[in-house]
């Protein structure tokens, strides 16, 4: 799963004005110059994995599409019915690249002074035979044994779950691989020369679904800078990419039923609002640091999930002295959260405090360092059992657990 992201904000600039003269409309009036002014926008990209530190190693081509908008609407800013797209661009990836700069000149009958504000759009223009050439799979090896015997090798290393077989299912996930799109936020487009360049601001917009799943959507902010936390995590995105009727099977719950949820490392708050949607009854609380509250409580709110408070916003702070936050949770989430070693006992401890006997913990990760990661797995089995887990193997290479865990008694 990768990521296009924007290094640097989309920016469109004036280029040198081409001086044009008109006729005067007498002969008593002098002749006016006028300017016909010329834009360029510019940026550059990437295309990585959700922490930024894995380039995709392979060949495609990026899509542009400069888009004209009306007004700012941001849970409209994907309706073809909200948008004309003024100017596209290409550009090409290719292995080994860590970055590709944009370019693409605009002119003045594009870009109406003082009407209307303009996105960027970027996707990869064609899948079809788009290959990550570090984990190219030949194609005649089953999928379902490719993903059992990968992960019991890891199985066999590190001890993940006892009694894998009893428990445990095999998939392979999008066998296609998968680009998470982006969007800029919205610039509005100045009504005088005098105020360019124009910018977005630090942050961009992701729409994260799989139309061949759900018509249903998450539309998230992410900054394009700043802290990991306000950053999209793939975890996350793969519990938004499962299917309503997935999730409440795996789970054991109904849609219908009115839980109370709580969310431990929520970052942006891609978990919590897509359980909002599976769970339409449920309250839900989503938890991080103080430095994720305000792009979290953006979010929420972009989503309305936060009619009558059903999704709310707590710090917490796993270090600190833990204080019960509910006395009767009904399901936990936590999402790609052991990428620490330190963080292990602290969040185990957490765990240990919120879950009732009751309390079902749903369990999402994604390995990126397994050496060090799957120590967590004994720490966390001493205190929880593990009642069923799925291995999900993504087309680039990345192994995801999920697990149902309930606490011992």
């Amino acid at each position: 799963m990768y990521q296009i992201k924007f290094l640097k904000t989309p920016t469109i600039s004036l280029t040198t004005p081409i001086k044009t003269k008109s006729k005067p409309a007498s002969t008593t009036q002098s002749k006016n110059t006028s300017y016909n002014s010329a834009y360029n926008l510019s940026t550059t990209l990437t295309i990585t994995n959700d922490l930024g530190e894995r380039w995709f190693y392979g060949h495609t081509t990026l899509l542009l599409e400069i888009r004209l908008h009306m007004n700012n609407e941001v849970m409209k800013v994907n309706s073809k019915s909200s948008y004309k797209i003024i100017k596209t661009a290409e550009c090409e990836w290719d292995a080994g690249l860590m970055a590709v700069n944009v370019s693409c000149p605009l002119k003045t009958s594009e870009l109406p002074l003082g009407k209307g504000y303009i996105t960027v759009f970027v996707k990869v223009k064609d899948l079809t035979g788009v290959i990550d050439e570090l984990n190219y799979e030949d194609e005649n090896i089953s999928n379902q044994v490719f993903v059992k015997e990968t992960v019991r090798e890891k199985l066999s290393y590190f001890n993940i779950a006892k009694d894998h077989d009893k428990l445990t299912s095999y998939e392979n996930k999008f066998t296609d691989l998968v680009f998470l799109n982006t969007i800029s936020d919205f610039m509005k487009i100045p009504a005088k020369i005098s105020e360019f360049p124009m910018r977005c601001d630090r942050k961009a917009l992701r729409l994260i679904n799989d139309p061949q799943i759900s018509s249903e959507y998450v539309i998230l902010y992410e900054e394009l800078s700043g802290t990991i936390a306000r950053h999209l995590w793939d975890a996350g995105i793969f519990l938004n990419l499962l299917p309503i009727s997935t999730i409440l099977d795996y789970t054991g719950f109904k849609a219908s039923d009115k839980l109370d949820i709580l969310e431990l490392g929520t970052g942006i708050g891609l978990g919590g609002i897509r359980l909002a949607q599976v769970f339409p009854k449920a309250k839900i609380l989503v938890t991080d640091l103080d430095d994720a509250k305000v792009i979290c409580e953006d979010n929420i709110k972009l989503n309305d999930t936060n009619k009558a408070d059903r999704v709310r916003f707590r710090e917490l702070d796993w270090e600190s002295p833990v204080k019960t936050l509910y006395q009767s949770w009904d399901l936990i989430l936590v999402t790609d959260c052991i990428y620490n070693p330190l963080y292990y006992d602290w969040l185990i401890n957490v765990m240990k405090v919120e879950a009732l006997a009751k309390t079902k913990v749903l369990f999402l990760h994604k390995f990126r360092e397994p050496v060090s990661e799957c120590e967590f797995f004994p720490k966390v089995r001493e205190w929880f059992e593990l009642e069923k887990q799925w291995w999900w193997r993504l087309n680039d290479g990345i192994l995801v657990h999920v697990g149902l865990y309930s606490k011992k008694t």
